[in-house]
């Protein structure tokens, strides 16, 4: 579906002058009140200002140009600014939600029904969002989404979300991006979002920018587009119902054909399965770089700490032996923790695997966490010693997983974001 750049929306002067001026004008202030003086202005204040002060201005200038009554305002708004200005109605609503003791604001619903009941659907709507949300939330969540499917426009939906996802995650610059998406494509993701405990950050921006007028527009036309389906197919449903069993039943056989060799299911639905020598090149490129390093802190070691020889720090020869004990026990254990641990479960990677575009994720599409990270490393050093044990089922498995990926249940795929 081809989605529009641009909109044109009537509204009237009471509620630009009673609403919309005064919202867009508290995010401007909340925005200035963020970026303290002396230091750079991120992107996204800047987007804030520029989309802001260029709305107010033209409204404004509407109300003065046009006489009350005369006829409506019009406002032509682009992503940015259908954007922003959601972002400052749905400001006024929640505050109006939680004023339980006021009376309803009758002049902010009248704004909320004129535009969200006029834009289209299929209108481009930006905003920005932490590229750490975008990557550890809303991809995996959508992945999942695509596991789960309930109908084939969701499988669309998810599809034109990842793609915006990577195109954003690609023109990143700073720690946030700007994530354009269609208005029926956020609402979705909305209906979504609300249903799962996955992405709780995502959720409380949706909630916010996403009206519920909009979500329910888009289920709307969901059951429309469903109800055309079974009226060209009036047979549509006991296919799928047929076709289901079918798939559940050839699941059930391929698993158990597959079993001593691995289903690709799982890594199918998450990524392609890591290729064994992709596998092998990350695993050579994060021994080297941590040999380095190790050896790099022994050297400094050496050098700091002298025994009877003179040196940086001088100390007697049994303290010596006492730190040098000490420190052979628990730098290499913080290390090891810091290299392949902590960036795998934060992450999904260690520089190794970033460097050939691997990630290691969990049934979710997510990073796996710290006790999923731990547990694959303790395993793979603990049965390591035995032939690299571990390793062997990689190239015999369709799913290309190692014993210490199936015993912390974790996927190795190629990175679709890199």
């Amino acid at each position: 579906m081809a989605r529009l750049s641009t909109v044109t929306v009537s509204i009237g002067h009471v509620e630009v002058a009673k609403i919309l001026l005064p919202a867009l004008e508290l995010l401007l202030v909340r925005a200035h009140e963020l970026i303290d003086d002396g230091i750079e202005e991120p992107p996204y204040a800047r987007w804030v200002r520029d989309t802001g002060y260029a709305l107010v201005a033209s409204l404004r200038q509407q109300l003065r140009d046009v006489p009350w009554g005369e006829r409506p305002l019009k406002m032509t708004l682009d992503a940015d600014g259908l954007g922003l200005l959601a972002a400052a109605l749905g400001a006024l609503r929640r505050q109006a939600q939680d004023r339980t003791d006021h009376p309803p604001n009758t002049a902010l619903e009248e704004t909320r029904q004129r535009l969200w009941l006029s834009v289209p659907l299929d209108m481009e709507m930006a905003w920005w969002l932490g590229a750490e949300l975008v990557s550890n939330e809303l991809v995996p969540l959508v992945r999942m989404i695509r596991i789960h499917a309930e109908s084939p426009g969701d499988d669309d939906y998810a599809e034109r979300l990842l793609q915006a996802a990577s195109a954003a995650l690609q023109t990143q610059h700073t720690d946030a991006v700007r994530f354009v998406a269609s208005l029926g494509e956020l609402a979705w993701l909305a209906r979504w979002t609300a249903r799962s405990t996955a992405a709780p950050r995502l959720q409380t921006i949706l909630d916010q920018v996403i009206d519920p007028l909009i979500r329910e527009r888009q289920a709307a036309q969901e059951r429309e587009a469903a109800q055309q389906r079974t009226r060209a197919n009036p047979t549509s449903e006991r296919a799928k119902d047929t076709g289901a069993s079918a798939r559940y039943t050839t699941s059930d056989q391929r698993e158990n054909a597959t079993s001593r060799h691995g289903s690709t299911g799982g890594a199918e639905s998450l990524g392609a399965p890591a290729p064994v020598l992709r596998r092998l090149l990350a695993a050579l490129i994060d021994l080297f770089v941590f040999g380095t390093l190790s050896s790099g802190i022994a050297a400094v070691g050496n050098v700091l700490f002298v025994g009877d020889a003179t040196g940086f720090i001088y100390l007697p020869a049994d303290m010596y032996d006492r730190l040098y004990g000490f420190l052979s026990s628990v730098v290499p254990l913080v290390a090891g923790y810091f290299y392949w641990i902590y960036p795998v479960g934060r992450w999904g990677s260690t520089l190794g695997k970033r460097a050939v575009s691997l990630k290691v994720v969990n049934t979710q599409g997510a990073a796996p966490g710290q006790a999923k990270a731990l547990g694959r490393v303790l395993i793979a050093a603990l049965l390591g010693w035995l032939l690299f044990l571990p390793w062997w089922p990689i190239p015999f498995r369709l799913d290309r997983r190692g014993l210490h990926d199936l015993a912390a249940d974790v996927w190795v795929i190629v990175d679709p974001l890199a």
